[in-house]
């Protein structure tokens, strides 16, 4: 196994145990998944994935977010919310302004041979990252189906720990979405 696979690996394992304390409403999970963000960054930029990379860079600044809004949740369950039309429609128009835009600049400055498939994903783990972290509900259902996308892509692309990993966090977001959906119909009663 190369360097480069056993940061792979390590990276994964961190992600996921990220992804498994924020579901449980942890605020240790962001801490973990700021770690496995940062060796992200390089993962992805070994890998030509420009956009992902920049996305992990986000993740890291999104994890000190999350963690601070987050830290004092750990007695009590916090606020889940559900994304009203409005926000639907704004969602979709942003990822599909940033998926354009980031993926026209990635064909024309850089020497990726997939500049929208990239901006795709990083786009769509931009936003919904801000609705994990703003307690929407439907950031579960959203991750279900980038993570099962991304979960290909990379296996496609040789990133064999990181198709995985992707397959495991789809996995996770269904637990996710079962538990605070669970936790909302409890609050809204």
């Amino acid at each position: 196994m190369s360097t480069a696979q056993i940061a792979e690996a390590f990276a994964a394992i961190i992600g996921l145990m990220g992804v498994w304390l924020t579901i449980k409403q942890r605020p240790l999970g962001w801490f973990l998944g700021t770690l496995g963000s940062a060796l992200y960054v390089l993962i992805f930029f070994h890998a030509r994935f420009y956009a992902e990379s920049v996305l992990q860079l986000f993740y890291v600044g999104m994890g000190l977010y999350g963690w601070l809004r987050w830290r004092g949740d750990d007695q009590q369950p916090f606020h889940i919310s559900r994304l009203k039309a409005l926000h639907w429609f704004l969602f979709a128009t942003a990822l599909t302004a940033l998926t354009f835009g980031i993926g026209t600049l990635l064909d024309r400055f850089s020497n990726t041979d997939v500049p929208y498939m990239d901006a795709f994903l990083a786009s769509s783990g931009l936003l919904i990252t801000l609705l994990m972290a703003g307690k929407y509900l439907e950031n579960w259902i959203l991750w279900v189906l980038i993570d099962l996308l991304s979960s290909g892509w990379y296996w496609h692309r040789e990133l064999h720990f990181t198709a995985v990993l992707y397959l495991a966090f789809a996995i996770l977001a269904i637990q996710g979405n079962i538990r605070w959906l669970k936790q909302w119909k409890t609050q809204s009663a």
